[in-house]
């Protein structure tokens, strides 16, 4: 396990580590915690993903849908609610009276306590680590960046007091490197992932 850019980053404690990304730091802490409650929590949180509890499940080595990402992250923006995601939230006739409603109901994930630590984290890593391309002004907003091995897949999730959003860049119909893209020599999760993730935010 390395770091980006076999970066050093010393000792760092948890705001730190997931400020810089540290893959590091995270996998000793996943060999202390064990693979089975991350997955648990994972699925807990909101991935419907089939997840593998091997240690290398802290890395994102697992296909995780980019819904399940924001749902995940929309838990977090909740408090530690999550709510399952509705793809229609109301049907109306032609003159805009409502027929009918439909809402999630919510369940309790993490304490709000927990929740906003995680929040506080993610507004670290926006304003001061990796996610900083993700700024938006006047607005608080909490993320996290991704990026797998050899770029071929960069991420940025993140929610604002309002919205939840996942953002994904690849090449869909392949594995391959996202090398001299936009005028990038690679694109990582804080570059092109977290500009698109701002401008949609």
């Amino acid at each position: 396990v390395h770091n980006y850019a076999d970066a050093d980053l010393g000792i760092v404690d948890l705001f730190g580590a997931t400020r810089w990304s540290s893959n590091t730091a995270y996998a000793q802490l996943i060999v202390r915690t064990g693979p089975s409650p991350v997955a648990d929590l994972a699925h807990e949180l909101g991935v419907s993903a089939p997840l593998d509890p091997v240690h290398s499940l802290v890395l994102g080595t697992q296909e995780v849908s980019v819904l399940d990402m924001a749902t995940s992250y929309a838990t977090f923006a909740a408090h530690g609610e999550r709510y399952d995601p509705q793809l229609v939230l109301e049907v109306v006739d032609r003159d805009g009276e409502v027929i009918d409603q439909f809402a999630s109901s919510a369940q309790r994930v993490l304490s709000s306590q927990q929740a906003d630590i995680v929040t506080a984290v993610l507004s670290d890593v926006v304003a001061n680590g990796t996610g900083r391309n993700a700024l938006v002004d006047g607005v608080p907003v909490a993320g996290k960046t991704g990026t797998t091995q050899d770029y071929r897949d960069a991420w940025f999730v993140g929610y604002s007091p309002r919205f939840t959003t996942a953002v994904w860049v690849g090449f869909p119909d392949s594995n391959r490197p996202m090398e001299n893209v936009a005028g990038l020599d690679v694109v990582t999760g804080g570059s092109l992932p977290a500009a698109i993730w701002r401008d949609v935010m």
